[in-house]
């Protein structure tokens, strides 16, 4: 089937079968891929070949995760990444008119709002001229949206740049998060996406359709986010950006706070104390609910900005505290330097990378595992066993961390170190997450809405 049969898969598609959608349910966990252990030799199982054969499959793997959900090659022949309008200026000009104000009156307040390190970065540059970034990547995070009220609500499009002084970079990504979506709008913005994928599709025209079918200029927020290498460390750094946003050329531009990153004060909170308890609200047990997603952290524990250093531990659980690797797990990777080190083992701590002049941006494994476009059959088997890491197409992560556990005594007082195996290939789950959402029914349904969730995410990432 070519890919330029989309609107036809969404009216033509049955309801997946029963063991097909079995099989779909248990590619994903959340954000991590499950694993269903080694592929075995020979025939594959039937559920297996039911889901690569179903109008989900076959979607699937007519997306083109470089085309449909990150544009990130910029060889010299490339349809769109010499377009100005996706250049650092235009874009950051969308961004000021979606806050009702100026490109020049944002850049102004922006820089003056920037700190020290990333400064080194800008060269001199105070907002005339050509700016210092270089457009490195388009990102569709479709999704990112949540089902409410009958639309579909936050989903995002995001521009990514990058910046170079000596050997050190920084990354800078301007993300719009869209306006509300009806069922028909939210499919037609999946379909232009879809498009892109296929050899006739690769065109400005069809880009240009998807960011017309986005609204981004109506976005009901802006983020500017900054990771900025430090050496050997890394500095986030976040500006939001709403409709009315006060915007004043001769005053900074306020920071935000980095939402889901936990104030590093609380990793050695002493039990009994203030803090200790506000900690605890961010750790409630979720072995028993589907997915989980994300753990609502309350917004006293984000920090405004923060620095990452190499090498650091993962995640521990409070101390004198029962819970479970699931709790952990989701909390670990919701945060900024969790998703962006050591929960993901990624070694250059950025997912997009600077790249060479009419270069190709590099992909993070916890992105691509070892090909962005990877088969259904090898995304379904996937192995926890250490032994047989190398042998996995995705990318699996080795951790270990301390939890407590009830000792004789009748409290949460005896540290036990656990050992986790976490595997990940997130374009995989967004490409199954525009796959259901195109091969769902063309009529509002919340059941059609509940297996499209079933790949979504609500992090901030």
């Amino acid at each position: 089937m070519r890919v330029q049969s989309f609107s036809l898969v969404v009216m033509l598609a049955a309801a997946l079968p029963v063991a097909a959608q079995d099989a779909a349910s248990a590619l994903f966990t959340g954000r991590e891929v499950r694993g269903n252990g080694t592929r075995p030799k020979g025939t594959l199982p039937k559920i297996v070949t039911d889901l690569v054969s179903s109008p989900l499959g076959q979607t699937y793997k007519n997306l083109k995760a470089e085309r449909s959900l990150i544009l990130s090659d910029c060889a010299p022949k490339t349809f769109w990444c010499k377009q100005t309008e996706f250049q650092f200026a235009s874009v950051v000009g969308t961004a000021a008119k979606v806050a009702r104000s100026q490109k020049d009156a944002l850049l102004a307040s922006w820089l003056l709002s920037v700190p020290s390190t990333i400064r080194i970065f800008l060269h001199n540059w105070h907002g005339s001229g050509k700016p210092p970034f270089t457009l490195l990547a388009i990102v569709n995070r479709m999704d990112l949206a949540q089902w409410h009220d009958d639309h579909w609500e936050t989903p995002e499009l995001r521009f990514v740049y990058g910046a170079q002084n000596e050997d050190r970079q920084m990354t800078l990504i301007i993300e719009f998060v869209l306006p509300p979506f009806d069922w028909h709008q939210f499919q037609t913005f999946g379909r232009a996406w879809a498009a892109l994928s296929s050899p006739n599709g690769q065109s400005l025209d069809h880009l240009e359709n998807v960011l017309l079918r986005s609204r981004y200029d109506q976005s009901v927020k802006v983020r500017i986010r900054t990771n900025t290498q430090l050496a050997p460390s890394w500095e986030f750094d976040e500006w939001d950006l709403f409709p009315g946003t006060p915007i004043l050329p001769s005053q900074p531009l306020a920071a935000s706070l980095l939402e889901d990153q936990i104030d590093a004060k609380y990793s050695t909170v002493t039990p009994g104390t203030a803090d200790y308890y506000d900690y605890l609200q961010a750790w409630p047990d979720v072995s028993k609910m589907p997915g989980p997603k994300n753990i609502p952290i309350p917004a006293n524990l984000w920090m405004r900005a923060t620095t990452y250093g190499a090498g650091e531990d993962p995640l521990a659980t409070p101390p004198s505290y029962c819970t479970n690797t699931l709790t952990r797990n989701t909390v670990a990777l919701q945060r900024c330097t969790g998703c962006h080190m050591v929960e993901t083992a990624n070694q250059k701590f950025t997912h997009i990378s600077m790249r060479a002049q009419n270069g190709n941006s590099t992909l993070s494994p916890f992105l691509q595992g070892t090909n962005p476009n990877i088969e259904l059959e090898d995304l379904y088997y996937q192995s926890r066993d250490r032994a047989e890491l190398p042998q996995n197409k995705v990318l699996s992560v080795p951790l270990t961390f301390d939890t407590f556990e009830r000792s004789s005594s009748g409290f949460c007082d005896k540290p036990v170190p656990q050992q986790t195996v976490r595997l990940f290939h997130d374009l995989a789950r967004r490409k199954l997450f525009l796959a259901t959402l195109l091969t769902a029914t063309t009529h509002m349904s919340d059941f059609e809405a509940t297996k499209i969730l079933h790949f979504a995410t609500d992090y901030s990432h």
